[in-house]
């Protein structure tokens, strides 16, 4: 069976209700523009493993942040499981989390129009002088006009082997850092996928890279072979892995409004927003539309809680 994969916001996904079972081979096929065509060894989707706890503790000084130089707030996220014990395993996990957006919009130096921000200069070009120049400001926000939420992916490799814990139940382990970006309720929503033996040496290689020499231009500390490979040319050197996994999902909503911590993003959660008014009458709107994609929704978590 093949199924086609569809670009969407520069990822390629399958159809919605695409879904595999244990025990299942898979390969993954690429053709590009040019004619040449990639593809991988196969894959099998071994058995997930169930999640029976997930937790939340918060750390004022969760850890460093390069950009910040200096130690940041957030949560970090712990799973409880039973290990099976007839056979190895290998977890990968990942999360998306949301938050409550209050702004959907900021224009820097300019005011949201017909979907973009756009300058004055272009907005009286259109609709002819219609703005007092002392009554411009250097920025404006717009409100959401529906129920909007900021979504957010890991940023990190997590991955585990029970080489040392096999069949060992009860176990507590920590999958995820969620920094303090804001102070909204935040809903995650983790996936623990089990890897094959092959799958986890790659992602580990790929952690150690990530985590110990800082960006792609340091020497890897092992060869980063993947399972990709050119069909017509076995000389060429392919960069990546095609990986299939089963997953459990659990997930796990904090309420953030009795930290005290300033979070790493300016707060938008007391805006004051005000009309402006054309001279010809014309309506400058003070809201802006919550643009569904990859980062933002406005389709109501299934597990939100509304205060």
């Amino acid at each position: 069976m093949e199924v086609p994969f569809s670009e969407v916001e520069e990822s390629y996904l399958p159809p919605e209700d695409f879904s595999i079972t244990t025990g299942e081979s898979w390969e993954l096929h690429i053709t590009l523009e040019d004619g040449r065509r990639y593809q991988s060894t196969p894959e099998m989707a071994t058995s997930p493993v169930s999640i029976s706890e997930i937790e939340a503790s918060y750390n004022p000084e969760l850890e460093f942040n390069i950009n910040e130089d200096d130690f940041v707030p957030g949560h970090k996220v712990f799973v409880t499981l039973d290990d099976p014990a007839a056979e190895d395993n290998f977890y990968l996990w990942r999360y998306r989390s949301f938050e409550r957006l209050i702004a959907c919009e900021t224009c820097a130096g300019a005011i949201f129009r017909d979907g973009e921000c756009i300058s004055f200069e272009e907005y009286e070009a259109q609709f002819g002088p219609c703005i007092d120049e002392n009554a411009i400001e250097p920025e404006y926000t717009y409100t959401c006009e529906r129920n909007c939420w900021r979504i957010r992916f890991n940023e990190k490799i997590e991955i585990f082997s029970d080489e040392f814990t096999n069949g060992v139940s009860g176990n507590r382990l920590g999958v995820a850092d969620v920094l303090l970006y804001t102070k909204n309720n935040l809903l995650i929503e983790l996936q623990q996928y089990s890897l094959t033996a092959e799958g986890y040496r790659y992602f580990r290689i790929l952690k150690d890279i990530v985590d110990n020499n800082g960006n792609f231009n340091a020497p890897p500390p092992a060869a980063l072979l993947g399972n990709m490979f050119n069909v017509e040319d076995s000389e060429e050197f392919v960069l990546g892995r095609f990986t299939i996994g089963l997953a459990s999902t659990a997930s796990l909503f904090i309420d953030r409004t009795a930290i005290e911590e300033d979070p790493l993003e300016p707060e938008r959660n007391n805006i004051e927003t005000s009309d402006l008014f054309s001279g010809n009458g014309l309506k400058v709107r003070s809201t802006a539309p919550c643009s569904e994609g990859r980062f933002r929704t406005s389709v109501r978590p299934s597990d939100w809680i509304d205060n």
